[in-house]
């Protein structure tokens, strides 16, 4: 289980330049906002401008489950003049403002940290002076080879619009995959899949990529090796779609490359016919697509369309229930069985599993 800094009541979109402070309700809670964090832990903010230097990090209260819902003002910097935009950053005591998934072992022992849109300074707030911010972005480190990857969620309760625990265990896994660490095993089925992903022309298609994370990792690591050649298309909902292209955009910005190309597109289970895609992907990527067991017979007609020989899959259980899905893909006309091949704890609680599997069960 990871937990993750936000904000239960978001920054202004704006404040006057008069201001000294802008309310906000800072939230340390699980991936789906249901269960806070339980320990007491310091929440340190800092002012980040394109204008000048980031502010000293400063304490701004200490986190109390007892206390999760107080309204609290942020200082705001000194000096500030009408035109300047502000970004609000937290993170806890003893964390940085990136949070870098590099290590299994110790990704999300502590809470992802968080930054706000920019905040306008402006002579006099308008009619919109009282709106609340609708994005947050959190920034995380692959390695020193590779550029930051800066992804921006939505601050509403849409569950397409937000991170999941699954998408960020997968993705530190495939870290220390694809740089060959140790640490992810010498299974056959992992060797499988990264030779797989290392492949020349390699295709990988992501289902229910929400707000792209897992995808946007993949082509952040897979940009970084000068041999690899692969195109990754990150599926959704037509909802999601434009906070995906977002992130893409983001992404490639800051990691541009010939030889790996990263693409949004729709990809509807209950339609009959998928044209976002012109080749069968070789592999599959799913991350916390269990969570809806009333969807199954839909996603395992969408794999059985798509007919992958590889499947990757982060999984977190929150009901037994959904362990359903390795039974009736086993019986599909896939064949196909997945394969336990590694964890990542984070916090504590239920771990992200990874799972593997290939299309012919007699190759297991």
């Amino acid at each position: 289980m990871f937990f993750y800094l936000s904000f239960l009541r978001p920054p202004p979109v704006e404040c006057a330049a008069s201001s000294s402070s802008i309310p906000i309700t800072p939230q340390i809670a699980n991936d789906l906002r249901t269960e806070l964090y339980q320990d007491d832990i310091d929440i340190m903010y800092t002012w980040l401008s394109p204008a000048r230097a980031p502010t000293p990090a400063r304490k701004l209260t200490t986190w109390r489950e007892g206390n999760a819902y107080k309204p609290l003002e942020v200082p705001l910097p000194p000096g500030m003049r009408v035109g300047d935009e502000l970004v609000l950053g937290l993170h806890v005591g003893g964390g940085g403002a990136v949070c870098s998934i590099e290590n299994p072992d110790t990704v999300g022992r502590t809470p992802l940290p968080v930054r706000s849109a920019p905040i306008r300074v402006v002579k006099r707030p308008t009619g919109t002076g009282d709106k609340k911010q609708e994005i947050v972005e959190r920034t995380f480190y692959l390695g020193d080879k590779v550029p930051p990857v800066r992804v921006r969620e939505q601050t509403s309760f849409d569950l397409d619009k937000k991170m999941w625990d699954s998408g960020l265990g997968l993705s530190s896994w495939l870290v220390n995959l694809l740089r060959m660490d140790p640490s992810v095993g010498e299974d056959a089925l992992v060797g499988r899949v990264r030779e797989c992903l290392n492949n020349t022309e390699c295709h990988i298609l992501e289902l229910g990529t929400g707000t792209g994370f897992v995808s946007l990792m993949l082509y952040a690591l897979l940009a970084s090796l000068p041999s690899s050649r692969a195109r990754i298309l990150a599926t959704d909902l037509p909802s999601a779609l434009p906070l995906i292209e977002h992130n893409i955009a983001s992404v490639k910005l800051k990691s541009p490359s010939d030889s790996v190309s990263l693409d949004g597109a729709v990809l509807d289970w209950d339609e009959p016919s998928i044209s976002s895609t012109a080749h069968t992907p070789d592999v599959v990527v799913m991350a916390d697509v269990t969570y809806n067991t009333a969807a199954f017979p839909s996603l395992i007609s969408t794999l059985e369309r798509l007919a992958p020989p590889h499947v990757l899959m982060g999984y977190k259980e929150r009901d037994p229930a959904e362990r359903e899905l390795w039974r009736l893909l086993e019986e599909s006309q896939l064949r196909m069985k997945l394969v336990r091949v590694g964890e990542v704890g984070g916090a504590g609680g239920a771990p992200v599993e990874v799972w593997v599997g290939c299309r012919a069960v007699e190759d297991l």
